[in-house]
């Protein structure tokens, strides 16, 4: 499932404009993120919103060289359903990655901060 991504300020994404830098644009809450490169002039970044209406989390991995902006051409995000699909991707990255080893303690974090959300969603009372 895909939330197709637009400016309640009006505009286009764009660098200027984008889901990381400016969340609140776009009815979202940055809840974190977690780098999966050693950002020497290149990024590799995936993020978790919430967005803000109903609480629902949404999330999108971004890569290239230090001359984008990261996300600055996102225009959608995809439904996250559970942690265990960031788990599976940090492991997929650790087994995988010859160059740079994600850092554990940062995932820790960023997997910390997520579950508080998914938590404090399941303590809403339903709605009707």
């Amino acid at each position: 499932m895909k939330l197709q991504l637009v400016c309640l300020t009006g505009g286009s994404v764009g660098w200027d404009n984008n889901v990381l830098d400016n969340p609140e644009k776009f009815g979202l809450r940055l809840v974190g993120t977690m780098e999966y490169s050693d950002m020497n002039y290149c990024f590799d970044t995936r993020a978790v919103w919430e967005r803000l209406s109903d609480g629902t989390l949404y999330t999108a991995r971004d890569s290239g060289c230090s001359c984008p902006t990261p996300f600055g051409q996102t225009t959608e995000l995809d439904r996250l359903f559970s942690v265990s699909e960031l788990e599976e991707e940090f492991q997929t990255a650790v087994k995988y990655e010859y160059d740079f080893k994600p850092d554990a303690l940062a995932f820790s974090k960023f997997r910390k901060e997520v579950l508080a959300v998914f938590k404090a969603l399941d303590s809403k009372p339903p709605s009707d």
